[in-house]
């Protein structure tokens, strides 16, 4: 029997709430803040660390590392947490680990204690920023759901341009560890007054197909999305775009000014690089509200491959750094942040609505944890290739078989399990003026 849509009813017929809009807002600056100020800002810091700590280039892997494997493993927590407490109080933690991280990075005197640092960054990120905002968005979202994700992710790629280049001033003119400690303040002024508009805590009712209240544990629910061989190559896709991705992320500064390219041009290309993904989002957004988000998925995966491919020519600046670059920019650019975009989609499509807070954070606490390995794997091969030759192609090859991967992906076959019908309650609203397009337990909107 065919599965039943993720929001019961035609979604022409739901409005969307200006409470809903609110959501995308405020997720999205606390997500700006976070993001741009630690995440994308650490590439900006890591040849002043490598300078300051005397590290190799093959060295600086397990600060990034560090980040990563916390953020993703929080994940996993930060998705439970959703369901269980509601999102303002997860969110709430997360800000504040976050900027204690940050500070206390800029506290430390060895390599061990940065990294321990970046362990607290990680896990208050990954607690404040993308798990929380993609299950809200996607829980009060129906019918513009991919134009809300796409304002969500434009804002973590507009904070990946707009914030490091003012790193880079700080770092230059007050030294690292100012930096870290103003980046800490500016997490806990900004984002800290944001958190109360998320909303109240309500109970919302689920519906079961005869109408009767049905409250599905979160561990069933985990266990029927991972019984799908669906939920899995998505996995695996979203795991190679992303190992890909990280690799690229910390390492192109680094690269670009072992070529011989300035600092400033090195952070300025990287800045405009994740500028151009704001377009590529809003088309991403509005196509994949269109078609779908498994189309809008292949094109990344194929754009981030090329683009990654292109960096082959910086190595030659000389003859074709010019093309290299200009070629990372845009098609790396532009497809940054639509995997982030497109792939909650997708898992909408697969696992329902059912606990997808919970199913998102085990999504990403995979994807993360093994993407996490990708500055590492930077590291090895570039120390095994002696150079950057073998790593640029070996992580473009891990985007062409995402690519594949997400063409075999077929969302809308045997998702009884979790998709149910609610006949009873199609659209639940709230006394914050939300209105609720999945069968729901109690969240802290």
């Amino acid at each position: 029997m065919r599965p039943e849509p993720i929001s019961p009813g035609p979604a022409k017929d739901v409005p969307t709430s200006p409470a809903a809009w609110r959501i995308v807002a405020v997720v999205s600056i606390i997500s700006f803040v976070i993001i741009g100020g630690t995440l994308t800002s650490l590439g900006v810091f890591l040849p002043r660390l490598q300078a300051d700590f005397g590290l190799a280039p093959d060295g600086l892997g397990q600060i990034a590392f560090a980040l990563l494997v916390s953020m993703s493993v929080t994940s996993l927590l930060a998705g439970w947490g959703v369901d269980r407490f509601g999102a303002r109080l997860t969110v709430l933690c997360g800000v504040i680990v976050t900027a204690s991280g940050w500070a206390a990075a800029g506290y430390g005197t060895t390599v061990p204690q940065i990294v321990a640092a970046m362990l607290l960054v990680g896990g208050g990120a990954g607690a404040a920023t993308i798990v929380p905002g993609i299950a809200l968005i996607t829980r009060v979202h129906d019918r513009h759901r991919g134009l809300a994700l796409a304002i969500f992710i434009g804002s973590c790629a507009l904070a990946s341009s707009a914030v490091p280049p003012l790193t880079g001033l700080v770092i230059a003119q007050l030294g690292w560890r100012a930096a870290f400690f103003i980046g800490s303040g500016a997490i806990i002024i900004l984002c800290l007054p944001l958190i109360p508009l998320l909303g109240r805590r309500e109970r919302v009712p689920a519906a079961g197909p005869a109408g009767a209240a049905v409250t599905p544990g979160l561990r069933a629910c985990l266990t029927l999305a991972l019984r799908k061989g669906d939920y899995w190559r998505l996995a695996v896709t979203l795991t190679l775009a992303q190992a890909s991705l990280n690799a690229v992320l910390f390492s192109v500064i680094t690269l670009l000014a072992a070529q011989g390219y300035e600092e400033s041009t090195a952070i300025s290309s990287y800045s405009v690089a994740n500028l151009m993904g704001l377009p590529a989002l809003l088309a991403g957004g509005l196509l994949a509200d269109r078609f779908g988000g498994k189309p809008v998925l292949v094109a990344a995966m194929l754009m981030q491959a090329f683009g990654t491919f292109a960096l082959l020519g910086t190595l030659r600046p000389d003859t074709y750094g010019v093309y290299g670059l200009a070629g990372f920019v845009v098609l790396w650019g532009f497809a940054s942040g639509l995997p982030a975009q497109a792939g909650p989609m997708v898992l909408a499509r697969i696992v329902g609505q059912q606990a997808f807070a919970t199913v998102l954070g085990f999504n990403m606490f995979i994807v993360g944890l093994l993407g996490a390995l990708a500055p590492l794997g930077m590291d090895w091969l570039y120390w095994f290739g002696d150079g950057y030759f073998l790593p640029i192609l070996v992580f473009s090859l891990f985007t062409i078989v995402a690519a594949a991967l997400v063409v075999a992906i077929k969302p809308e076959r045997d998702n009884a399990g979790l998709n149910r019908p609610a006949a009873a309650h199609p659209v639940q609203t709230t006394p914050d003026g939300l209105r609720l397009h999945a069968q729901g337990a109690s969240h802290d909107w």
